[in-house]
């Protein structure tokens, strides 16, 4: 499927985000996404989920989950120590890129913002499968409601199946992608979900409420909130 997980290959997930502060009473994680397995379809064992959620606790706000079946690293603090609540929540949009991949008996990730490196760590894991069973997500909300919705602006998601080069994301972080060609089984890194928000609206609730999937895999989303 477009939201294939597969550690081996990796993933790279990409956004703009902007963020207006933070509540300085509510010390709620804000997820901006959740995709994986849905929520009770499959057993731990066979299960994935990448997740990740801003929490307001000192250093980096971002919290990263990637786990298939027992193995991975949940609520993992990543980012540099030059990311803070103050810089994150500084109502200016930036562009926000992800990279996730398995090597060895290491859980590699690597962020970018607005195109340039932040950082790059890893964490000790076991064996990491593929995982491409009843698979689903959302953005700026919690796959089981058991986290905050995201309060700020999401823009142009794109989820990758496989690692985005540094050229590659350095070039088009701020440039308009094109739907990857599926016709082989073979890729080093294929568009599997790309939401643009973009679409004019019509005055229907119904139709309004869609959120175009531009990656080819026609995975239509509804925008809830």
């Amino acid at each position: 499927t477009g939201l294939k997980i597969d550690p081996s290959k990796g993933n790279t997930i990409e956004f703009w985000m902007k963020k207006d502060g933070w509540d300085p009473v509510s010390s709620s994680a804000e997820t901006i996404f959740d995709i994986g397995s849905y929520p009770g379809k499959l057993d731990t064992d066979e299960s994935g989920q990448i997740k990740l959620y801003l929490s307001a606790s000192s250093g980096s706000p971002f919290r990263l989950t990637y786990e298939v079946g027992p193995s991975g690293s949940a609520d993992w603090q990543i980012g540099s120590t030059n990311l803070t609540t103050s810089s994150v929540g500084d109502s200016a949009w930036h562009h926000y890129a992800f990279k996730m991949w398995h090597e060895g008996d290491k859980l590699y990730t690597k962020m970018y913002i607005d195109g340039e490196v932040d950082s790059l760590q890893s964490t000790s894991v076991g064996t990491m499968p593929t995982v491409d069973s009843y698979m689903g997500g959302t953005i700026a909300a919690d796959h089981s409601g058991n986290f905050a919705n995201f309060s700020g602006s999401i823009d142009d998601f794109r989820y990758w199946k496989g690692l985005r080069t540094a050229r590659e994301v350095t070039r088009f972080y701020d440039k308009k992608v094109y739907a990857s060609d599926t016709r082989s089984s073979e890729y080093t890194n294929r568009l599997g979900a790309y939401y643009r928000f973009n679409k004019s609206p019509r005055g229907l609730n119904s139709v309004d409420s869609l959120a175009v999937d531009s990656s080819g895999n026609d995975i239509v989303g509804r925008v809830k909130h």
